[in-house]
């Protein structure tokens, strides 16, 4: 075969497949067109973000309500209360017991928190660029990272859930090869919470044998992913949606 053959052979297979591509409207054209889209996303467009922001994670999807002000199941900042209460009425104390007053929290990013299904984009930050009140995805012990308020700032950083009554300190027992979750029962709802060891003692960070599950109270800057800076609301009920699909069918998880 001729040199000029091979070329219009080779032109050919492509016009084809760039057919194939963009104009077919076949279900075989469409799967191929995800798995494209999911490949130039993931391993190109995404890792390429995250380079320009200076993080590992440059857009996360919110996957609960713990940064949400409104009235979650009848609770807000641990309280039982009505559906028309009012964030700051019910949370503003913990804040200002913290120095924290309704004025500065005003000027926080996200002051009005943020939902369950939102898309947060992230920049790098690092311990000494943080400042109280921005919005922190921060890595710990849970098989996902965490996004959170920062409350205060001195050897550790501290950060809390808008919505939850206080910074989490969930700490696990280890025995032999196993670490042990514990839970209380929080009226119908039993909830995730720190073991209590032979005493009865509550288990934190000095107890031996104990692993932090997630401690909001200790965040290192080697846990620090990133902070946010812009939200695109709901987007992420995409991801959640999928990684809920996926989960149902014993391939992964959140």
């Amino acid at each position: 075969m001729h040199k000029k053959e091979r070329k219009q052979e080779h032109s050919g297979i492509l016009r084809r497949m760039w057919h194939f591509i963009w104009y077919d409207e076949s279900a075989l054209s469409w799967a191929v067109n995800f798995i494209l889209a999911f490949i130039l996303i993931k391993f190109i467009f995404y890792p390429g973000l995250g380079m320009i922001l200076g993080t590992s994670l440059p857009a996360v999807a919110v996957i609960s309500g713990s940064m949400d002000h409104s009235v979650q199941q009848g609770m807000l900042c641990g309280e039982r209360v009505s559906e028309q209460a009012v964030f700051w009425d019910v949370c503003g104390s913990w804040y200002e017991e913290r120095g924290i007053t309704y004025e500065q929290f005003l000027e926080f990013p996200f002051a009005r928190g943020f939902s369950k299904g939102d898309i947060m984009l992230v920049r790098g930050v690092t311990k000494e660029t943080a400042n109280i009140g921005d919005v922190i995805i921060f890595q710990s012990n849970k098989a996902y990272p965490i996004i959170h308020r920062i409350v205060a700032i001195d050897e550790y950083i501290t950060a809390k859930g808008d919505h939850n009554e206080a910074p989490i300190e969930q700490y696990v027992l280890l025995q032999g090869n196993f670490a042990y979750e514990c839970y209380v029962q929080q009226g119908e709802t039993r909830i995730l919470a720190s073991c209590l060891d032979v005493n009865a003692q509550r288990v934190d960070f000095q107890t031996p044998g104990a692993v932090a599950l997630l401690d909001e109270t200790r965040i290192t800057d080697e846990q620090l992913i990133g902070k946010a800076f812009a939200r695109i609301p709901y987007l992420g009920y995409i991801r959640i949606l999928f990684g809920e699909l996926l989960a149902r069918l014993g391939i992964g998880s959140l």
